[in-house]
């Protein structure tokens, strides 16, 4: 992971955020600074990892999900220390009404990822957010889309606002680009708000030159 080193001035802060999935963790970096109506990607990336090549003790008694869990575990650690955020902020568990989904693992990587974040920045707080509310902060419907729609969304967004190509990003590290997004749009933009409104100087107005009337 070669993330920038956060050199921030006090009027700027940095959010790393992630996509969890249980064979794969989405990773971008994105500093946002006060007064700015947008953030701005500093870098993405995925982490992917696979079941063991061979049944070992502890994939026997746990199940080789858990056996990747460690070593996601291990990655997100790592992109803790090098990111060294302000704020943490993770896409949640979704659980569909009479439909199979991953909300268990979801809640097992929930799970993870907080207890990762507390043993490296314990005073530090870890933000979640439902996918739906992540989809619609880039402008893509929750229904009757798919990844490409936010592979394009999310550039379309940050295109002047990224360090990195973002049409190379996978689909998971676009998905933690969202995930950046939202926070910033949510918890930072409102701050705004604080501060001193612009004061209008009135624009000097040109003085009328009489000229002498002619003799008839």
């Amino acid at each position: 992971m070669l993330i920038p080193e956060p050199r921030l001035p006090d009027s700027m802060v940095r959010i790393a955020a992630v996509d969890p999935g249980t064979a794969h963790l989405g990773m971008a970096v994105i500093d946002w600074e006060f007064g700015q109506p947008q953030g701005e990607v500093v870098w993405a990336g995925t982490a992917h990892v696979a079941d063991p090549t061979h049944n070992g003790s502890f994939g026997e008694c746990v199940g080789k999900r858990d056996a990747r869990l460690v070593e996601l575990e291990e990655r997100f650690r790592e992109f803790l220390k090098l990111a060294r955020p302000t704020f943490v902020a993770t896409e949640t568990p979704f659980m569909r009404r009479a439909k199979l989904s991953a909300y268990e693992s979801g809640v097992e990587l929930q799970l993870m990822l907080r207890r990762t974040l507390w043993d490296v920045f314990p005073e530090k707080y870890l933000h979640g957010f439902n996918p739906i509310i992540v989809k619609s902060y880039v402008g893509v419907e929750a229904k009757g889309t798919d990844k490409s729609h936010m592979q394009q969304a999310v550039t379309k967004l940050y295109a002047n606002h990224t360090r990195c190509d973002l049409s190379v990003l996978d689909e998971h590290s676009i998905d933690a680009v969202a995930v950046g997004n939202i926070f910033v749009r949510v918890n930072l933009l409102n701050l705004n708000s604080l501060l001193p409104p612009k004061v209008k100087v009135p624009k000097a107005k040109a003085g009328k030159q009489k000229g002498r009337r002619r003799r008839k």
